[in-house]
């Protein structure tokens, strides 16, 4: 039979990749993306009869041709595989080279995402807000636009991207809120697609939401005296709203995924109609209570509330109906009408807490009763379906970046083990089999998919981490502006100091678990750790090359698969480092955190021993005046106290949540959280702080 002494590959890929011919002259295996035509050049050293080429799936091509003992034929790359050519001898099919296999490569969709902001944004009715979006294809993007609606209106488009055929792109937008006319509540729908010959790639939706411009001033300026009304409504304002915002972002989900099934659909239409039917009940349940307690009469803010709250109610019905129906499209633009409502009363609330929370300061108290009377309803509404949405609530960006760094170490060790194990078994057989090439090029793409997860969280990080300095130096004007505008106020510094320890509290908690971490969240070691996985990558197309079978060629590629494993155990190692980091930001944040509720709890023990005794030092009330101020302080150590009590549950919540998560990789530190935690359950810490 004859010997093949050659054989020349020629890819043509397909249109859409606008990628010219490429021609291998030392072909074999063939490696292209799915849906490439490769056009065999094989030559023998003599004449072949009935040449053919063998698939593994048990198909035949015919060999074509035979000037100067060279045959063509074409294989169309559909799935992986492996294929030899043969010849025939006495009717019977005769092997003339070893197994080549067949790497076909999915065509991955494009990458887009908004960098900035990352996440749901508040800004005041005239703030001119910049969106900035990228996107990357590997073959080269043929469209990237920002889409937005306001307040569920008409969809507006934005085109992105400079020029077509960029293999990364990137735009920004700039929105005027004053230009589109919007009052506090309103709120912006945004999100952004990127296109390329294959596929089209969309992000999540996120939302731009118009907030009061003397939001942070007045609250921080309101309630000198007063009342201290509406303490406990301030937590929750926002949870129906939140709520709504996500069941848009499922909804938006459920629309855009191709992979659902008609059975799976009609499960999730279900799902999301009874939960915006739920939503709709709490919200006209709390209208009914205004109205059993006359509220709306009271105040025209009042009146203003329960109008906004009956918009969102009757746009909230066409939703459960689209939503059942699955017209997911309708039904988003529905929902984002009740969200505007929901919003715009939400603003009112807070005009109602500020405006209340001053008028106690003249000593009437009557307000600031009023202001409690709303916050009431607003906890007896929310707290009737506190668990039922937990479906439906996604991880904050902090979780998912702790989770994906996660996802990657797991993924950077097995990949690791597996690879050494294979580069041992080319030491201990240096004759590298067509399984072990094989299996080499199948660890090279699991590699390949691995390098492109965490390119994407490397840029992600880089992009969080210019947003939250812009924010920081946003904030740091923002505080110098209320601060000069409170040392105007020199008659309320006074009253303010007796709540003053209580106010802080609340804001601190939810934000000082998180900001360790953040500010610890630009790890070098996630950038050093993609650095040696592309290095691994690039030795282990080395040991998968066609000439890995040859004699001469045994002993480098060898050596190739024993340096991706030394390149992916060095990864794992970076990797490994950027999470014990992680984990021990969090834990100083808890720290602190602790630290700060202890100091607090002693801090509010002695406003309530001096309270007492200045009680009974004293004597009993002898004037209405009197009774009403002593109210007043009696009202806001209780505030206080509820405060610090909610401060001190959500640190025991993120301390279960932390030693969960720490459990599988430090189990040590884990069971001492634990420890803790049952040291505090066993003292009764929290009911020593309620009290």
């Amino acid at each position: 039979m004859p010997r093949i002494t050659a054989i020349k590959v020629t890819y043509n890929y397909p249109k859409w990749t606008g990628m010219k011919p490429q021609v291998d002259d030392h072909g074999g295996d063939l490696r292209a993306i799915e849906g490439t035509e490769a056009e065999l050049e094989i030559h023998t050293d003599r004449p072949l009869r009935d040449g053919l080429l063998a698939l593994d799936d048990g198909t035949t091509l015919k060999l074509n041709g035979g000037q100067s003992n060279t045959y063509t034929t074409t294989l169309k790359m559909q799935k992986d595989g492996a294929y030899h050519i043969a010849g025939i001898d006495q009717g019977q099919p005769v092997r003339l080279t070893e197994d080549y296999f067949v790497a076909t490569n999915k065509a991955e969709p494009p990458t887009i995402a908004i960098n900035k902001p990352s996440n749901d944004y508040r800004a005041s009715p005239i703030e001119e807000v910049t969106v900035k979006v990228k996107g990357s294809a590997e073959f080269g993007l043929n469209a990237m636009a920002l889409h937005y609606s306001v307040n569920g209106g008409a969809e507006q488009t934005v085109p992105m991207l400079k020029a077509p055929g960029l293999r990364q792109a990137d735009g920004s937008q700039m929105l005027s809120l004053e230009s589109f006319k919007m009052q506090p509540g309103d709120v912006i729908s945004l999100y952004a697609t990127a296109r390329d010959g294959h596929a089209e790639s969309k992000t999540e939706i996120s939302f731009i939401q118009a907030d009061p411009f003397e939001r942070e001033f007045s609250q921080s300026q309101a309630g000198g005296g007063g009342g201290g009304g509406g303490g406990g409504g301030r937590q929750d304002q926002g949870e129906i709203s939140r709520r709504e915002k996500e069941l848009i972002a499922q909804t938006w989900k459920q629309q855009n995924d191709k992979a659902a099934t008609r059975k799976s659909g009609e499960d999730q239409a279900k799902f999301l109609s009874d939960v915006q039917s739920k939503l709709r009940q709490q919200v006209d349940a709390l209208s009914s209570r205004l109205d059993s307690r006359d509220m709306t009469a009271m105040n025209e803010s009042f009146n203003s509330f329960e109008k906004d709250m009956q918009e969102a109610s009757k746009a909230m019905i066409p939703a459960t109906d689209k939503l059942r129906q699955m017209q997911w499209k309708d039904a988003i633009g529905n929902e984002q009408k009740a969200l505007q409502y929901l919003l715009r009363a939400e603003a009112t609330f807070r005009q109602i807490q500020v405006a209340f929370g001053q008028r106690g300061g003249g000593g009437g108290g009557g307000g600031g009763s009023m202001g409690r009377d709303l916050a009431t309803l607003l906890d007896l509404e929310l707290d009737t379906a506190k668990n039922q949405y937990e479906s439906a609530q996604t991880g904050s960006p902090q979780e998912e970046k702790e989770k994906k760094i996660d996802d990657a170490l797991q993924k950077l060790d097995a990949l690791a083990r597996r690879q050494e194990e294979l580069a041992q078994q080319q030491r201990n057989n240096p004759q590298q089999s067509f399984q072990e090439r094989w299996q080499q090029e199948m660890l090279r793409r699991e590699a390949e998919q691995l390098q492109k997860q965490m390119e994407q969280l490397a840029q992600n990080q880089n992009g969080q981490q210019g947003q939250q300095n812009g924010q920081q130096s946003g904030q740091q004007g923002s505080q110098s502006g209320s601060q000069s505008g409170s040392s105007q106020s020199g008659s309320q510094s006074g009253s303010q100091s007796g709540s003053q320890p209580g106010s802080r509290s609340a804001s601190a908690s939810g934000s000082s678990g998180s900001q360790s971490g953040n500010q610890r969240g630009d790890d070098p070691r996630v950038q050093q750790a993609l650095d040696r996985l592309r290095r691994a990558n690039d030795e282990m197309k080395r040991a998968a090359s066609p000439q890995a079978g040859q004699q001469n060629s045994q002993q480098a590629a060898n050596e190739a698969a024993r340096r991706a494993a030394e390149s992916l155990r060095q990864a794992t190692g970076l990797m490994g480092g950027a999470q014990q980091q992680q984990a021990s930001g969090k834990l100083d944040g808890l720290s602190q955190e602790a630290d700060r509720i202890a100091k607090e709890e002693r801090n509010q023990a002695d406003r309530i021993r001096q309270f007492v005794d200045e009680q009974n030092r004293k004597g009993p009330a002898t004037t209405m005046q009197e009774m009403v101020d002593r109210s007043n302080a009696r009202n806001r150590i209780a505030d206080d106290r509820q405060k610090l009590s909610e401060d001190f549950s959500r640190l025991q919540n993120n301390l279960r949540n932390t030693a969960r998560q720490l459990a599988p990789t430090q189990p040590g530190v884990s069971g001492k959280l634990r420890d803790a935690l049952n040291a505090a359950d066993q003292d009764g810490l929290d009911n020593r702080v309620q009290r």
